[in-house]
């Protein structure tokens, strides 16, 4: 019985070549992968501001809605020692709708301080959500860096022929 082998040189030096591309893409690669991770370090850096910016927003929110408190409180003073000052009478009507408008008052502040921190916690959140994809980038990005220097490596060991890590165009 005879085998075919006609098909078998064309095929290996077609595989050889794909080799050959492969190696060659995996070389000039890993300048670019560090250069990658330098990015991705930077972005994290910036969430890093983020996110401290966020926890600062929440902290002036609750000051400033405190501050408004405050003021809404001397409002609701200052209109009853003006009313008192003038000998206009606090009768039981003006005491019942008095309230009721700070009571409203009241509300709407903790209403929108609420929506504020709320705001600032889903800024604060996404930084956060963000940091862990960028983590991960990382980490595939440094197994992509151990790929692109191991297999170089191992088939050219103490070569000239490559770029040593770290080197760049310029001062090899």
């Amino acid at each position: 019985m005879k085998i075919d082998t006609s098909h078998s040189r064309p095929h290996c030096a077609a595989l050889a070549m794909l080799l050959v591309c492969l190696l060659a893409s995996l070389t000039g690669c890993a300048s670019s992968t560090r250069a990658q991770m330098g990015l991705a370090t930077q972005a994290r850096k910036g969430v890093a501001m983020w996110a401290t910016r966020e926890e600062g927003r929440i902290n002036e929110v609750t000051r400033q809605y405190t501050d408004r408190r405050r003021e809404l409180d001397a409002a609701f003073d200052t209109d009853v020692r003006q009313r008192a000052a003038t000998g206009a009478a606090i009768d039981a009507g003006w005491v019942i709708e008095s309230r009721k408008a700070y009571a409203v008052g009241v509300e709407a502040l903790t209403r929108a301080e609420a929506a504020a921190k709320q705001s600032a916690q889903t800024a604060k959140a996404n930084a956060a959500a963000t940091d862990a994809l960028l983590v991960k980038l990382q980490s595939l990005q440094t197994a992509r860096l151990g790929l692109e220097t191991f297999i170089p490596d191992l088939i050219f060991p103490n070569s000239d022929l490559l770029l040593s890590k770290g080197a760049t165009d310029e001062q090899p």
